[in-house]
């Protein structure tokens, strides 16, 4: 018995033509700013409502699918990998053309991606908290 494919999940040129134009202003500013309230501002809606306006379009499921597609979309393009980082840190650490001081932060960049760096410290005895309400 065969099962039927399973359903190709929408891309975000699909979801952003679902939206009004405005929700998808608003969604593309706020991808690229992550702030809600200038998003719904470069989106068009009133400056006196950019709050709350913000915060509903958050919350609209058909916003945050978009959302989540431009995020996913734009991931592998975009954004480094940690394995693309470390390379690139290895290369500038290893080449002897860079400056010295950019050669050793890029080797202290490696180093703490690694965690290299990471100081750990044992603490011992007691820790009293005193809550105080009013004017006691």
């Amino acid at each position: 018995m065969t099962q039927p494919d399973a359903p190709q999940p929408k891309t975000a040129d699909e979801l952003g033509a679902a939206l009004t134009p405005q929700h998808r202003a608003f969604a593309e500013a706020y991808a690229q700013s992550g702030d809600a309230s200038k998003a719904a501002l470069a989106a068009g809606y009133a400056p006196s409502g950019t709050k709350n306006q913000g915060h509903r379009l958050l919350k609209r499921e058909d916003v945050g699918a978009y959302l989540r597609a431009l995020a996913n979309a734009t991931h592998g393009e975009r954004i480094a990998t940690l394995t693309e980082l470390r390379e690139f840190w290895t290369g500038t650490m290893r080449e002897a053309e860079y400056d010295m001081r950019d050669r050793l932060k890029a080797s202290e960049m490696l180093g703490k991606s690694f965690g290299a760096f990471i100081e750990k410290r044992e603490h011992s005895g007691g820790l009293t908290i005193e809550v105080v309400y009013g004017d006691e």
